[in-house]
């Protein structure tokens, strides 16, 4: 359904080994947040459909509660074109303060993404990038749409809670 980056951090039935020392946070979530976020994950899937994208990157921790359900709604619906291992792509979160084999988090980003839209940008010198995330205490779902960037400019989105 979707590439890890690093190739270990698969989800399965469990958390990567690499995110079981992660920052963890408590919340006390009533069941009508609950409903809520199925329609905002069906909102998600409407709007990944609607912009066609080329790459999806989203974030540990705050983009998989949203991503791996939109990703379950869109193989639900048949939109197997989205959920072929091409388009999602999982990163560490940006803001993440480990290091992947001596490198932050947003360098190891910068260098894995940078080679996915190289790759991508080369078919035909367009790309469209969809992504999502929340904030790092997930209380927020930040939805961005970035289109027809091109491989040589990355852009920076800030919400109201800055960068992730």
């Amino acid at each position: 359904m979707y590439s890890p980056h690093p190739p270990d951090n698969r989800i399965r039935a469990f958390v990567p080994q690499s995110l079981v020392d992660a920052t963890q946070n408590e919340c006390a979530i009533p069941f009508g947040q609950f409903l809520e976020m199925g329609r905002t994950v069906e909102r998600l899937a409407d709007m990944i459909v609607a912009s066609e994208p080329d790459l999806i990157p989203f974030f540990a921790t705050g983009g998989i509660p949203f991503a791996i359900p939109a990703m379950h709604v869109l193989y639900s619906r048949k939109a197997y074109d989205f959920v072929d291992g091409t388009h999602f792509h999982m990163f560490p979160g940006l803001s993440w303060n480990g290091k992947l084999d001596g490198i932050d988090s947003e360098t190891f980003f910068a260098g894995e993404f940078g080679q996915l839209i190289e790759g991508e940008a080369a078919t035909d010198g367009g790309i469209r990038i969809w992504t999502l995330d929340a904030t790092f205490t997930g209380n927020a779902a930040l939805c961005v749409n970035i289109s027809e960037t091109t491989a040589s400019r990355f852009i920076r989105v800030e919400g109201e809670g800055g960068a992730s």
